[in-house]
Formats: C-alpha cells, structure tokens, sequence
C-alpha cells in the first residue's frame, strides 16, 4: 500500500513557484531636475516609499539601489536624458558595473556615449492618411482619447480637428499624448484652437532652432499652463 504523498521539499517550492512581475513605480521625470537630483529620482523608483530601505541608504542611496537590483530581472526607465547626460551615464554605468540582469532605457535627444549603448532613433508618426482611414498619428490620438472619454463622438468635424493636432505637433507621439488627454475637459476642435494659438505665441518668442523642437515644446507648455 503507498504511502501518504510527500510535499517536495522547500527549495523545490521555491524553485516552482514563479516570481511575480515587480509593480512599476511611479514616473520622476530627470528633465524636471538638475544634474544632483538624478540619484535622487533614480533612488526614489526603486526603493519608493520604504522607509527602512531610505533610511539605511543614508549618504549613499546608489549604493543601496544596487543592492537592491544585484540580483534582480528589471527594466529601468530614464527619461529625458539630454538636461543631464554626464550624471545620468554615470548612474547608467554604476547599475551596469553592479547588476548585471538591469536594463537601462534611456530617452534622450543626444546618446549617453556608453560602451554598449543601443540607439534607436524613433522618428514622427506619419500625419498622412491611407486611403479613407486614419493616419498612424490620428489612431493613437483616437486610441488615447477614447481612454480618457470613452463618450467621445468621433464625427467628421471631430476627426478633422484630431487630424489638425497632428499635423500641428508634427507626429509627436508625446504631443499627441498630450493633447489627447485633455479631452477630459476640452473638446478636439478647442484643444486644436488652443494649440495653434500656443505654437503661435510659441514661434514669435523663439524664431530659431527647428521647428519641430519649436512645436513640441508648445505643446508640453500647453498642457502645463492648463
């Protein structure tokens, strides 16, 4: 007669037992700060709100994300690299030299210049459309505003004004992000009056650099001045 069955033994457990994906922390922004507050940011995705962790970082909070991420499979995401390029390569190059299973994505309008980097330059979605559909542009625009207001009535002169801001911020998927979520409060046909109206004071303070530059930075004034 067998006997009772016997649970394998812990480590086996473990082993089994798939690890759950980490939850993703909350966006910090580098372009929003200076070179010092890199660390700071980077220290505040990954430790978040622990208090003991923060604590026992003390003066040396890189040393304690490295700690933390020695061992561990994660995507770290940097973004708007280009205000702070040296410390943002040297916070890159520490995680590197320290936890090997850490990927960094880094967004930036200049590359870090780090052994090993990958550049994939991403260019604007096309605002031109085919055939009777949407453009590429438009779709996420659509796609991002219905999220925001699934009542939203996606009519002629609706889709005209979408069709609008993206021409108007050139494809910019983060313009187009941008503009999207206000449908909130706004309605397409306004927040393109409004955007036109932006990229116009935008132009006459700033006649030189390209305009796309010129258009993307109107937009996210835009959205912040709102």
């Amino acid at each position: 007669v067998p006997g009772p069955a016997r649970s394998p033994p812990l480590s086996q457990q473990r082993r089994r037992t798939p690890r759950r994906p980490a939850r993703p922390s909350p966006p910090r922004h580098l372009g929003t700060g200076g070179p010092d507050d890199v660390t700071d940011r980077v220290t505040e995705a990954v430790l978040g709100d622990d208090p003991i962790a923060r604590v026992a970082a003390g003066d040396h909070p890189l040393r304690a994300v490295t700690h933390r991420l020695h061992a561990a499979r994660a995507l770290l995401v940097m973004d708007n690299c280009e205000h702070v390029l040296d410390r943002a390569g040297e916070v890159v190059q520490t995680l590197r030299a320290a936890c090997p299973h850490v990927t960094v994505l880094a967004t930036s309008r200049e590359r870090l210049g780090l052994p090993g980097e990958r550049v994939v330059p991403l260019a604007p979605l096309a605002t031109t459309t085919v055939g009777s559909g949407l453009s590429v542009a438009a779709e996420l625009f659509v796609d991002r505003a219905l999220a925001a207001d699934p009542a939203l009535t996606l009519d002629d002169v609706t889709l005209q004004a979408i069709d609008s801001i993206c021409h108007t911020v050139d494809g910019s998927p983060l313009g187009i992000e941008l503009a999207a979520s206000r449908v909130r409060t706004l309605t397409p046909v306004q927040i393109a009056a409004r955007l036109d109206d932006a990229l116009d004071v935008l132009r006459s303070r700033a006649a030189g650099g390209p305009e796309r530059h010129r258009s993307l930075a109107g937009t996210i004034a835009w959205s912040f001045d709102l």
